[in-house]
């Protein structure tokens, strides 16, 4: 599983978020400068990396188009669908 601050890593600042295991975890952390190393040493990774973002982006735009979009009863008939399995 992959969780980040992204916009943070990118950006280079401070995040506002934290992230918190409830089980005990392993984690691998890598500096901005080594990320970037690895596209150029490793170029099949910028393609594992930019679909990841993409399943995100959509994911993440999905929510708000839910909420704008779709009716309380729509939006409770997904969250059982997907979400409690």
């Amino acid at each position: 599983m992959f969780t980040d601050a992204y916009d943070s890593f990118i950006s280079q600042k401070p995040s506002r978020h934290s992230i918190e295991t409830i089980d005990d975890c392993q984690m691998l952390a890598i500096p901005y400068t080594a990320f970037q190393e690895l596209f150029i040493e490793f170029p099949k990774m910028n393609e594992f990396v930019r679909k990841v973002l993409e399943e995100r982006f959509v994911s993440l735009h999905e929510l708000p188009t839910s909420q704008l979009l779709d009716s309380p009863e729509e939006r409770y008939l997904d969250l059982q669908k997907t979400r409690l399995n």
